[in-house]
This record gives C-alpha cells, sequence and structure tokens, in this order.
C-alpha cells in the first residue's frame, strides 16, 4: 500500500477534547476517510499515545458515549492499536511540524526584474556575458526580466 496522508482542521468543539478524546477523533476520522483502502484487508494502528492501546480492553461503562461510537467504527476495521513513541517515528514528527517548514517568496514578473536592474552580481554577469549570450526579456508578457 502507498504511503497517503490525511488531515483535517478541527471544529471548536474538538479543539477543546482532551488529548486522548483528540487522537481517537484522528484513529476515526482517518479511518473514516480511507475506509474504501482498508475494507477487507488486514491493518494496525500505529500511535504515539500510548493510552489508546488500551483502548479496545477497557470497560464501556469507563467510556463516553462519543468515545464508544468511535471505538465501535474502529473496530469494524481493526481492534490492534500498537504504540511507537514520537522519539521512534521521525516520519509523523516531521508531518507534525509541517508548519515550521518556510514556504517559498512568491514575487511577481515585475518585482523580479526590478531587483535584477537592482542587482549588482547580475550586472558584473551581464558585462561579461552579453557576448557570448543572447540575453533578454524570456516571459510571454516581455516585463524585462532578463533569462538566457
Amino acid at each position: 500500500m502507498d504511503t497517503t496522508f490525511y488531515s483535517k482542521k478541527l471544529t471548536n468543539a474538538q479543539r477543546n477534547y482532551a488529548a486522548y478524546d483528540r487522537e481517537l477523533l484522528a484513529i476515526y476520522s482517518s479511518i473514516k476517510f480511507f475506509r474504501h483502502m482498508l475494507e477487507g484487508r488486514e491493518c494496525t494502528v500505529v500511535t504515539d499515545h500510548k493510552s489508546l492501546t488500551y483502548a479496545f480492553g477497557q470497560k464501556s461503562d469507563k467510556a463516553s458515549p462519543r468515545q464508544l461510537r468511535h471505538l465501535d467504527y474502529i473496530g469494524q476495521f481493526t481492534t490492534r492499536i500498537v504504540h511507537l513513541s514520537g522519539k521512534e517515528n521521525a516520519t509523523a514528527d516531521a508531518l507534525s511540524r509541517i508548519q515550521t517548514i518556510d514556504m517559498p517568496v512568491v514575487i511577481t514578473t515585475e518585482e523580479l526584474a526590478r531587483e535584477q536592474e537592482t542587482d549588482e552580481e547580475l550586472r558584473t554577469l551581464w558585462v561579461i556575458l552579453v557576448f557570448d549570450y543572447s540575453l533578454g526579456p524570456c516571459d510571454a508578457e516581455e516585463k524585462g526580466v532578463v533569462c538566457d
């Protein structure tokens, strides 16, 4: 099976859930989202939330109705939940910190052309290369961006 990812934004109410309930919701939502890939297959849920490994062994009177509904749905696909500590799960750790990755800055063609006009290194290269290459506007809009 290919590696596939799923995420969803929590509602205000869901953000107020206890950690156990948010983790259980994550498993429930993921299984619901990928059910077409999981039906008829054996699967194991891997979590860094150790208390979830005991979820199917707990007495039902200790669980809330929502927890019971989620566990009932998850149980249709698997009752095997194993713990993998966050330190050992580099992939999940990296994905959980995805917001710290710097996104590229998007600039317009006009901004690029303006920056090229004032760039000293490009001016030097322009003088050196103008005899060897045909440099000039490179995009269809003719914004004056220098390309080779």
